[in-house]
């Protein structure tokens, strides 16, 4: 797959802005599972610990994690459950 520029959905999920997130993917039709440069939005929303419930949201809406560490806490992006 061949990297995005940055979409209004990753600043979304990064500001933890819940209601903007729903519009984007409900009303928008925005990709949940959208990658820019190794980013994907899951990462955006989650490693920089902005809410746990924009993550959950967008893993009930079929988002999938990605498979690497990133940051300097060196968490897997997957570590709301």
């Amino acid at each position: 797959q061949s990297p995005l520029y940055e979409t209004a959905l990753m600043y979304a999920a990064l500001a933890g802005n819940l209601p903007l997130v729903k519009y984007l993917v409900e009303d928008k039709k925005a990709d949940v599972n959208s990658v820019s440069y190794g980013w994907d939005v899951l990462k955006w929303g989650k490693d920089f610990d902005q809410s746990k419930e924009v993550a959950d949201y967008l893993r009930s809406k079929g988002a999938k994690p990605s498979q690497y560490e990133w940051g300097q806490k060196q968490r897997q992006p997957t570590h709301f459950h």
